[in-house]
């Protein structure tokens, strides 16, 4: 397995990868229509329009995309591994990656938006809890717990 930076080539694979994790992992998160929301929002046009902005990576296998994630400033940003390759390292992997990237970039703090499915992945990494929070999220709203680490 390789991760790498995300290319616009990767578009389709990995909002697929998105879409099925919202759709199995993450439905006990959000209502239905924060999902389809998610859904929406990272649509492959959408993933290659937001790789302009956000540092995005994704775990590759045989030229199939087990997971994405990256980072925006100081934020996590689009973490999702594939519901069927979940508790294999994917996830950590492209979380080394993109903590040794913000490191060479001279972040000294990081933070993530998390899920309560995610929020012991990030506690096992160092992450503490900050809080939850609800903001408007397009034409609904998403409930997150704000975690924080010093890199």
């Amino acid at each position: 397995m390789l991760v790498r930076r995300f290319k616009k080539e990767d578009a389709i694979k990995a909002s697929n990868v998105i879409k099925k994790t919202l759709l199995t992992t993450n439905k006990k998160d959000y209502p239905k229509k924060t999902i389809d929301a998610l859904i929406f929002f990272n649509k492959p046009k959408k993933l290659i329009e937001r790789s302009k902005i956000t540092k995005l990576f994704v775990a590759v296998d045989k030229d199939v995309i087990l997971g994405i994630g990256g980072y925006e400033d100081d934020h996590l940003q689009c973490f999702f591994v594939n519901p069927s390759f979940h508790k294999k390292g994917i996830g950590q992997k492209i979380f080394d990656r993109v903590i040794k990237d913000m490191t060479k970039e001279g972040y000294k703090k990081i933070y993530s938006n998390s899920t309560r499915y995610a929020e012991k992945f990030y506690e096992k990494n160092g992450f503490k809890k900050i809080k939850k929070e609800t903001s408007p999220f397009l034409d609904t709203k998403i409930t997150y717990i704000v975690m924080f680490k010093k890199l």
